[in-house]
Order: C-alpha cells, then structure tokens, then sequence
C-alpha cells in the first residue's frame, strides 16, 4: 500500500492495538526502512501497555519515532 500509493510519511495509530508479534515488529522494521530510503518518515502514535513493553524490551522505541496522539505524530512529519 505504501508503494502503491507512493506515499513517504505515514502516521500509524496503535491505540486499539493490545499485543504485537515478532512478525508485525517486523513489518514495521520494513517500512521504517522503506520511508528512510525514499527520504520519508514512519510516526507510531498511541503506544500503550503491552505493545509498548515489547518494543521498550526490544530497544526499539528509540528506533522509531513514536508520538503520544495523533496530533504530535503529525507535528513530528512537519
């Protein structure tokens, strides 16, 4: 979708997510990467409870950005 669309930010809202797998950490380590090549930027918003334990176990918070809403994920594009 992000390659159809041709799109170089995206702002992806985690709020009603309640767990992640190692697959989907994945998946976002891809399209972090994407975005980075194509001079875009990945924004997580809304990372809560058991999903933002793992990515804190996983070093990975400080990889991606994360914002806590929607409107300061947005803020972070500009």
């Amino acid at each position: 979708l992000v390659d159809k669309l041709n799109m170089k930010t995206l702002v992806l809202d985690l709020s009603r997510v309640k767990y992640i797998t190692s697959a989907a950490i994945g998946r976002l380590i891809a399209f972090h990467r994407k975005l980075n090549r194509d001079k875009g930027t990945l924004v997580l918003c809304h990372v809560e409870g058991t999903v933002r334990d793992i990515l804190s176990a996983s070093q990975l918070l400080s990889y991606f950005h994360v914002a806590d809403g929607r409107e300061a994920a947005i803020s972070q594009l500009a």
